[in-house]
């Protein structure tokens, strides 16, 4: 789900031209897709994405909420 958001992210931010190094809640929902996206299934700490999902939805909710705006 996180890997989607962030590609949609992406294409977002490519169509308003905006950075994906600096501009939020595009870049942090980027960022996270990087760290998902580029790690072999092994080495994903499953503990780090449920605490992301579960303890602090609202940041993630957010900048979800934004994007689909």
């Amino acid at each position: 789900m996180w890997i989607a958001a962030g590609n949609e992210a992406h294409a977002y931010a490519q169509l308003a031209g905006q950075s994906l190094d600096t501009d939020r809640p595009w870049a942090g929902l980027y960022q996270l897709r990087n760290r998902l996206a580029h790690r072999r299934l092994p080495d994903i700490d499953e503990d780090e994405v449920w605490r992301l999902t579960r303890l602090r939805p609202e940041l993630l909710l957010g900048h979800v909420a934004d994007l689909l705006r």
